[in-house]
């Protein structure tokens, strides 16, 4: 629709009808209807769908990473390729805030221990 030629009653009453419509249906009953008739339509994957996706399950993409700190292990999302030959490993967990702070700021920004103890005593973490 031409959004500058269209009255705005026209444009609400559009967006209304549309909204009626796909209010009505469940996201498989609307992708399921486009297929059928041709028209392109892409369903948007919440976090749980995601979660629970069987492809994803199947291929064994998430990975249950040890959690010392929690007590526990954590699913993360795995290798985004299966390479036999040269498998990629997710072998350990996210950093926890501040842990390399030291690495990055002596080794790779070049502060002295007295700057680091300067902006720790700013409450910098």
């Amino acid at each position: 629709f031409d959004t500058v030629t269209m009255s705005k009653e026209f444009h609400q009453k559009v967006e209304d009808t549309l909204d009626k419509f796909f209010k009505a249906h469940t996201r498989q009953e609307l992708s399921t209807g486009a297929q059928q008739r041709g028209v392109f339509l892409q369903i948007v994957a919440t976090p749980k769908d995601i979660m629970e996706s069987r492809q994803l399950a199947e291929r064994q993409f998430w990975v249950d990473i040890p959690h010392p700190e929690l007590g526990r292990s954590i699913r993360y999302p795995g290798s985004f390729v299966k390479a036999s030959a040269t498998p990629l490993k997710l072998e350990r967990r996210a950093p926890l805030i501040g842990e390399h702070n030291v690495e990055i700021y002596e080794n790779e920004l070049g502060f002295t221990q007295e700057e680091i103890e300067k902006l720790k005593a700013k409450g910098v973490t």
